[in-house]
């Protein structure tokens, strides 16, 4: 601790012991976006009370600090935009999204330190448009003709295989792009008939989920026959124990992990996987505007709400989520393609 944090926890105990546990949900988070979202709130609660808008009772302890009077005044002046860095500050309210990251970092501050909390309601969600039939339909269609065309065994034509795979799976399942990420190798049945999903609760703890099975779409098969011979190429030659992880990077590169790129054959994130479908989609629009068609909308998310595709049975899984993810509204920028 730095004399400037020495200052602040003995002349605001209450923002001391906010940025402690701060640090705690940092070290635990899933993703670099995640924890820039804490270390926001942690900022912008300290410029508040720095510039005089929460009451000084805030300062006593953690538990004054989310005292609902304080966290309401936090809240409006946050709303206002009078607590950010940049210089055109005052001019319109901060977006919905970024107020529903405000109230889900509170919640988990103090939950994580088992101090009562009492939000005011937060704005509502306004869920996105959908795919209809058609746009559906096109994106099938364009995903596997992608695949059909480019050269057997090169890098882009696996990445082809692998996208047309994936779309055919939410299509089947209508599953969100964490529960992809989590899929293994095991939960497509041997004849392919068959894919299962574990349901967690969004953004619930990491506990074991729900497991529901469904029919893969006919059309599906034979594009995921040829992905599982290519991941079983490309995790075969990975050392040590092969992954379980359904979907994999399929060419060098991709997010570093650990400082290093990501190798074929590791397992790929949520963020790739949605990163892979929004420029499928992209692509594909780029045709729907010549041709004068309605464009798709980009998010992986509106394609698995357009669907309801009925499990064929349910069941508990002892599988823990693993490799969570903040959900298909969150985008790290920084995150590639594999």
């Amino acid at each position: 601790m730095d004399d400037r944090d020495q200052d602040q926890g003995q002349e605001c105990p209450g923002l001391a012991q906010f940025e402690e546990v701060v640090e705690r949900l940092c070290a635990a988070a899933t993703s670099p976006s995640q924890a820039r979202q804490y270390r926001m709130v942690l900022g912008e609660l300290t410029r508040a009370m720095d510039a005089g808008y929460l009451p000084v009772s805030g300062c006593v302890s953690l538990s004054e600090l989310l005292a609902e009077h304080v966290v309401t005044a936090y809240l409006t002046v946050a709303r206002e935009r009078r607590l950010t860095t940049r210089l055109d500050v005052h001019s319109t309210p901060a977006a919905d999204n970024t107020e529903r990251v405000r109230h889900r970092v509170l919640m988990r501050v103090a939950a994580l330190a088992g101090v009562p909390l009492r939000l005011p309601e937060g704005p509502a969600v306004v869920l996105r448009e959908t795919l209809t039939d058609e746009m559906r339909e096109s994106l099938w269609r364009y995903a596997v003709a992608e695949a059909d065309v480019m050269r057997p065994g090169t890098g882009g034509w696996r990445a082809a295989l692998r996208a047309a795979a994936a779309v055919g799976v939410v299509l089947s399942t209508g599953a969100r792009s964490g529960e992809l990420a989590d899929q293994v190798v095991t939960d497509v049945s041997a004849d392919l008939r068959e894919v299962a999903i574990v349901r967690f609760p969004q953004h619930g703890q990491r506990s074991a989920g729900t497991r529901e099975v469904f029919e893969l779409d006919a059309r599906v098969r034979p594009v995921m026959r040829r992905y599982l011979d290519q991941r079983e190429q490309l995790v075969g030659g990975l050392q040590g124990a092969p992954p379980e992880a359904l979907w994999v990077v399929v060419r060098g590169g991709g997010t570093p992990t650990h400082g290093m790129p990501a190798l074929p054959g590791t397992p790929v994130s949520a963020v790739q996987l949605r990163l892979v479908y929004s420029r499928l989609v992209r692509r594909l629009n780029a045709q729907r505007t010549e041709a004068g068609l309605e464009l798709l909308p980009r998010r992986m998310e509106q394609l698995r709400r357009s669907v309801a595709p009925e499990p064929l049975r349910c069941g508990n899984s002892a599988r823990a989520r693993d490799r969570s993810d903040p959900g298909d509204t969150a985008e790290d920028p920084a995150a590639t393609a594999a």
